[in-house]
């Protein structure tokens, strides 16, 4: 059968397994709810959700590249033979603070292409040798992320075809393919909740550029009427709930040097503003100090995430006491379901945090 949807090309690429939704027991005192936590740390062997969304916007990037000569099918046993057949290949070019650039260059590998992955000067060493691991060429770039990005789009002409994962002005990026492809998440989330209760969830998803978050705005729209949004971002760099306070969206100019690396972007893609602003009922900010604290208490109950995995904990263990949380909690039968984007991606620092190796 023909890969025409996202999830389609995921269970067909090497190594698919959908991601573990785990119950947490005394997770935030205060409320009643059940807690669960989708665990969005191992996908094909990397440590993040990143590459459902990489994968899918590469296929259809590289078929918009192909032309007339493109297939119908989008899975990648059908796009390489027709790249073969081309004769020549494209680069893909991405920026990236860690796991969406390894992710674009994972996905390159499988067909056969080059990459070249651009990172804000900041980034740490164990992040830049997990991307050139996967065979791309890395530039760092004297800037922060915003900065890093322009330096990607620059490079991206002609047959170098830019991946990114935050809507530029003025040119074709791949943004709304890679929202398409986070759609995976929420996919496995309705089966993984349909056994369960059927009263409404509250979806606590992070923040950097607003792609995961549209995904889940556009999930919840389209599939789960009833269901609220509450969005993470680290304080310094809290674009969309500034941008929700002032009604208009605002840039957070850098440097952002909070801990939650993957959420450190001052401004939220243009595109994704829109529906966010329509579709977030609460919009948290929160310190690295919180995200470490969710950290340590996840690891020591056996659960294994980064600093922007385990921000969604942290947000909602500061809602509850201010009273953010209870009227979106109001329904008896609710969920409060949190993604976690990520593994530990910086050992040191986690070691250094929690006290023991990943």
């Amino acid at each position: 059968m023909p890969v025409t949807r996202p999830i389609d090309l995921h269970r067909r690429l090497p190594g698919y397994a959908p991601t573990s939704l785990v119950r947490l027991e005394g997770a935030i005192e205060g409320i009643a709810a059940p807690i669960v936590v989708k665990l969005e740390t191992s996908r094909y062997g990397l440590p993040s959700f990143k590459v459902l969304g990489a994968s899918w916007a590469v296929g259809c990037r590289i078929a918009g590249w192909l032309g007339p000569h493109a297939p119908d099918d989008r899975s990648y046993d059908a796009i390489r033979p027709a790249l073969d057949a081309h004769g020549t290949r494209p680069t893909l070019v991405a920026a990236t603070d860690g796991n969406h650039g390894r992710a674009v260059a994972w996905s390159a590998r499988q067909l056969g292409c080059a990459a070249e992955v651009f990172v804000p000067a900041g980034t740490a060493q164990s992040r830049r040798q997990a991307i050139v691991a996967e065979g791309a060429a890395l530039t760092v770039v004297e800037g922060d992320y915003d900065e890093t990005v322009a330096a990607a789009a620059a490079r991206a002409t002609g047959d170098r075809l830019l991946v990114q994962d935050t809507a530029l002005e003025g040119g074709e990026t791949g943004v709304e393919d890679v929202v398409a492809g986070y759609a995976t998440v929420f996919d496995e989330l309705a089966e993984q909740l349909s056994g369960g209760s059927t009263g409404p969830c509250i979806l606590v998803v992070p923040v950097g550029v607003g792609s995961l978050a549209l995904a889940a705005a556009r999930f919840i729209r389209e599939r789960r009427a009833g269901d609220h949004l509450v969005t993470v971002e680290p304080t310094e760099a809290a674009s969309l709930q500034r941008s929700l306070v002032e009604g208009r969206l605002v840039a957070i100019p850098g440097p952002h040097v909070s801990c939650m690396v993957g959420l450190r972007c001052g401004s939220i893609s243009a595109g994704a503003w829109p529906e966010l602003r329509a579709a977030t009922d609460l919009a948290m900010a929160i310190e690295d100090a919180d995200a470490d604290e969710a950290m340590r208490w996840l690891a020591q109950r056996g659960v294994v995430v980064g600093e922007c995995g385990a921000a969604t904990l942290a947000a909602a263990r500061r809602a509850v006491p201010e009273g953010l949380l209870q009227p979106l909690l109001a329904n008896g039968d609710a969920t409060l379901v949190l993604i976690a984007t990520e593994a530990p991606t910086d050992p040191e620092r986690w070691r250094a945090v929690v006290g023991r190796d990943p």
